[in-house]
């Protein structure tokens, strides 16, 4: 299903141990930790397909969102608020993140299903109208 905010930009595979609980929207478990982890573009991920693979990356609200190439441009809300473009490269951020929990790079293939799903037709009420920000528009207001 569709959030009804960007989700986080990192998507992986976690080792789940102790008592396990397999049920129709996932697993529960007693323990559980990240075992692959990549970035991947919020907007390939969430509301349009795309290669899926980060090439900027953006803040907003204190919160970063890497985009690929095709959606490099980021994202804008109602009211013109619009994600901004940073200086971090996401390659580094990645690195950064894969050292911090001791973990593997999640293979590409693996967030294909995500970022190959057809675009919403129509995005529930509950997510706010957002738009892909063209490449040349980045950073303005």
């Amino acid at each position: 299903e569709r959030p009804a905010w960007p989700p986080a930009p990192v998507i992986g595979t976690a080792s789940l141990w102790g008592t396990t609980i397999d049920h129709e929207r996932g697993w529960r478990s007693r323990w559980g930790y990240p075992s692959r982890l990549r970035l991947a573009c919020t907007l390939c991920v969430w509301v349009e397909p795309g290669p899926g693979t980060a090439h900027v990356v953006h803040a907003f609200l204190g919160r970063l969102y890497p985009f690929c190439v095709e959606h490099a441009g980021g994202i804008e809300l109602p009211g013109g608020r619009r994600t901004r473009p940073t200086d971090l490269d996401p390659i580094i951020v990645q690195s950064q993140l894969l050292e911090a929990y001791a973990v593997d790079l999640l293979p590409l293939e693996s967030i294909e299903a995500f970022c190959r799903r057809p675009a919403a037709d129509e995005l529930p009420a509950y997510i706010p109208a957002i738009r892909s920000v063209p490449v040349g528009e980045a950073g303005a207001s």
